[in-house]
């Protein structure tokens, strides 16, 4: 980062759906404005204090890697950007307020020592996923529970709402030792998880879906997979989620929105043909 960029420019070079979605609102331009005027002067504290900056994952530091040129960050922008488009191309235009609102929240929540873009972008791979798939109709995002809780999202199918919370794990497979302890660390997160959401509520009453998206060295619990297994007899869980990255032929970077198992397969599968030359 040697220059200072606009953040309106970069957005409309990088990211132009959610900017042509963020624009239609004044205030979230402004607001968007002040937040990458606030990280880039800490950055350039960073600079000033130490000679460097740590890159953080955070949309603004994606886009300023976009800018110096580096086709892994354009890419992983690009499907992004792709992901808003096909959104928006499956919903109604009475949504579009809301889904402005994630991607407002996707660029502008972090601060100088974490970010939660990965949480509201977990829940935008969610959101196309279904919208995508003609059963379903999105009826609203973030829904409030009699308990006062919220779910991500409502859709509705056949006459039926289905209330969906997507649920990120982010662990280090440093720790996970045994396929037994990694079962039990993902059986007591979503326990904890499913308990604060509908609790005081007859599960009975609604139809809902947690959708755990995992993030972490995922390539190295190939050893573990049958504990995903286990996992398949509930079923208000969704098989587990990730966003995976591939080469492809022409040596760009590929991203998609995948259950776990199948990466997991895929990837085995790569390096056992490549371990036979």
């Amino acid at each position: 980062m040697n220059t200072k960029h606009d953040s309106a420019i970069l957005l409309q070079q990088f990211l132009p759906n959610i900017y042509g979605l963020i624009n239609e609102v004044s205030k979230y331009n402004s607001n968007i404005n002040a937040s990458y005027e606030r990280r880039y002067n800490y950055l350039k504290d960073e600079i000033t204090q130490k000679g460097e900056y740590m890159s953080q994952a955070t949309i603004f530091d994606l886009l300023w890697d976009a800018s110096d040129n580096i086709p892994k960050k354009r890419d992983f922008l690009n499907f992004i950007d792709d992901i808003v488009c096909k959104i928006l191309s499956n919903t109604d235009t009475s949504k579009r307020s809301q889904v402005r609102k994630v991607c407002y929240q996707m660029i502008t929540s972090f601060n100088n020592k974490e970010s939660q873009y990965s949480r509201h972008l977990a829940e935008l791979c969610v959101l196309e996923k279904i919208v995508t798939d003609p059963r379903f109709t999105l009826d609203q995002i973030e829904k409030k529970l009699p308990n006062g809780k919220k779910f991500d999202f409502v859709f509705r199918a056949d006459n039926n709402s289905y209330y969906v919370e997507v649920y990120n794990i982010d662990f280090d497979v440093r720790r996970v030792e045994s396929a037994e302890l990694f079962q039990e660390f993902l059986r007591k997160r979503l326990e904890k998880k499913i308990s604060s959401k509908v609790q005081e509520i007859p599960i009975e009453e609604f139809q809902f879906l947690i959708v755990t998206v995992l993030s972490g060295n995922i390539k190295r619990i190939y050893e573990y997979s049958k504990v995903f297994t286990f996992f398949k007899e509930f079923k208000f869980l969704s098989p587990f989620m990730m966003i995976s990255e591939y080469i492809s032929v022409d040596d760009k970077c590929v991203y998609t929105f995948e259950p776990v198992t199948s990466f997991l397969k895929r990837n085995h599968d790569i390096e056992k043909k490549k371990s036979a030359f």
